[in-house]
């Protein structure tokens, strides 16, 4: 996707690493990590496919990518019909510009992937686990 997405979308959006995680940080806080957003919008799946529909927008138009991107997040055409109901509950500050919307779709992906790795791991590397029962049924 990267081919595709504008230039500014990509390079120098972010002064230095610490910013670029601090947007990314923001943008989880305020939507799919908030305590009062419906199961349906937990699922980072559904931001990534957001997030996409953002860009795919951004790189057909020619707009302002230094607005805040919360006015786009509150747009109905970005969502699947039974999510827009909650989109008053999304909140992202005003610093998480839309040009921020390639960065933000990566660190998504990046911890998806970290977290896909971690429970896989965490699946393969355990030893069984034996009930007491079992231990007992031994001696």
């Amino acid at each position: 996707m990267k081919n595709y997405v504008k230039q500014e979308l990509t390079t120098d959006v972010c002064v230095n690493e610490e910013e670029k995680e601090n947007i990314i940080g923001q943008f989880i806080r305020s939507t799919y990590m908030l305590d009062n957003i419906p199961q349906q919008l937990k699922d980072p799946r559904v931001w990534l496919s957001v997030l996409k529909r953002l860009i795919i927008r951004v790189i057909t138009a020619n707009i302002d990518l230094n607005v805040p991107m919360q006015i786009y997040i509150e747009r109905t055409d970005l969502w699947n019909e039974d999510l827009t109901q909650y989109l008053d509950l999304i909140n992202i500050t005003d610093n998480v510009l839309v040009r921020h919307t390639y960065v933000i779709l990566e660190g998504i992906e990046a911890k998806s992937t970290q977290n896909n790795h971690l429970n896989t791991d965490s699946k393969t590397t355990s030893p069984p686990e034996i009930s007491f029962s079992y231990c007992f049924l031994l001696l």
